[in-house]
């Protein structure tokens, strides 16, 4: 014969309820009685303590289904997360006095856990990226998500290769200058010339040709990856002509100004050079390229370095002199730079100016006011200090503290 304890009994084990996935509806049914009356419509339930994965509910809505049993849902749409969580919780099954309060109780705790770890997933569509014709600045950025927070993918090439002159940042951005694709022996010179032949008679060969570049990239947050496979077509300047057959003009991909000469073009990424103090010596270099072995030399573009007394030298690419005292102000300075083509005789051929600035600080920006003051507290002895010192400069940079060479300042034994 059983003895009533006069208290709600649960019947849904304690524990573990099990793992479920993240974004998938989930509901589960946590099972009692009432042992007194074992009526089932007299039992609540209430979130004691600890806390559910995120986007799962708890009701104390009661349900009664065949043998009397109280019936109460945990359910709701887990959210996102970027590895598995389990949470820990404690549910209370009660009954009520007249009052509608808590009367007879019993607590059991459980656990659940949410398997998150999604792969990342490209957005950018497999297939061909683009075609360029070669020498021309490429920046191709690829889009992905990664549905899991706090995460981070990264990019990096598989199998294959990029176009020669290209590279692949973990960000996904493809960036540089197409050079053109030399398929000719190092001993071999492209073109028509005094000798009637150098490596292969009768042949009037090219710097480059026409190709398609075909590569797999490896999309990654440090525990699933994601391939997919994309293209770069990089038409060669030398097949364009009026008899070529690599392609047509109605592709739209070459227009009635393009040439077969190429522009050189400046290695250096345009934006600010730096930072820089005012009455000092500056040096910074500019670096050009011609893929037609001519000469290249350097324009400097706008007035606005005047100020400086900067001078560009047109062979070496330096920009180079001494930048005077401006007193207590920060000015920064643009200007525009050109490479162009020396030895080219018919036409100017340059590439397309570049924008730059350089940054020069006065006497202003090296202000810096202490917020501390000559005293910074008091410890007791085996006292954990929280003590600190603080200091503004002007110009709102991040600073760096030390303690003064060769001085006799110390930091009481322990504190550093």
């Amino acid at each position: 014969m059983s003895v009533s304890t006069g208290k709600p009994i649960w019947e849904t084990p304690a524990g573990d309820l099990g793992t479920i996935q993240e974004g998938k509806f989930y509901q589960l049914t946590l099972s009692a009685y009432d042992d007194s009356t074992n009526d089932a419509s007299t039992l609540y339930y209430t979130m004691l303590a600890g806390e559910l994965p995120d986007g799962i509910q708890c009701t104390a809505t009661g349900l009664i289904a065949g043998v009397p049993k109280a019936v109460s849902s945990v359910q709701g749409v887990p959210l996102e997360v970027g590895e598995n969580v389990t949470s820990k919780f404690t549910v209370r099954v009660y009954t009520e006095d007249e009052n509608e309060q808590p009367l007879r109780v019993a607590d059991r705790t459980f656990s659940l856990t949410v398997s998150g770890s999604d792969p990342p997933v490209w957005t950018t569509a497999a297939g061909r990226l683009g075609t360029f014709i070669d020498t021309t600045e490429v920046s191709i950025q690829l889009a992905f998500t990664d549905p899991d927070p706090n995460q981070t993918p990264t990019v990096k090439l598989a199998t294959g290769a990029l176009p020669p002159g290209l590279s692949l940042s973990t960000s996904g951005l493809i960036s540089g200058v197409c050079e053109p694709q030399v398929s000719l022996p190092d001993d071999a010179l492209p073109g028509y010339d005094l000798t009637a032949f150098d490596k292969y008679g009768f042949d009037n060969s090219t710097l480059s040709s026409s190709a398609n570049y075909e590569f797999t990239l490896e999309l990654t947050d440090g525990r699933e990856s994601v391939l997919r496979t994309f293209s770069i077509f990089v038409y060669s300047r030398n097949d364009i002509t009026a008899d070529t057959t690599v392609f047509l003009a109605s592709e739209g991909v070459i227009t009635i100004d393009t040439t077969t000469d190429r522009p050189p073009f400046l290695l250096n990424s345009s934006g600010s050079i730096g930072t820089y103090r005012h009455d000092n010596w500056f040096a910074y270099q500019f670096i050009g390229k011609d893929f037609d072995s001519n000469r290249v030399e350097y324009v400097l573009g706008g007035d606005d370095l005047s100020p400086l007394a900067l001078r560009l030298d047109r062979d070496s690419g330096w920009l180079y002199g001494y930048i005077p005292d401006q007193g207590l102000t920060d000015v920064t300075y643009n200007f525009t730079v050109q490479v162009q083509k020396v030895d080219d005789t018919s036409s100017t051929i340059a590439a397309q100016a570049k924008s730059f600035s350089i940054q020069v600080v006065g006497n202003l920006d090296t202000d810096i006011t202490w917020s501390t003051g000559d005293t910074v507290g008091t410890l007791h002895n085996g006292e954990i200090s929280k003590l600190y010192v603080e200091a503004v400069p002007s110009s709102g940079a991040n600073v760096e503290y030390r303690i003064k060479s060769g001085s006799d300042s110390k930091l009481p034994q322990g504190l550093r």
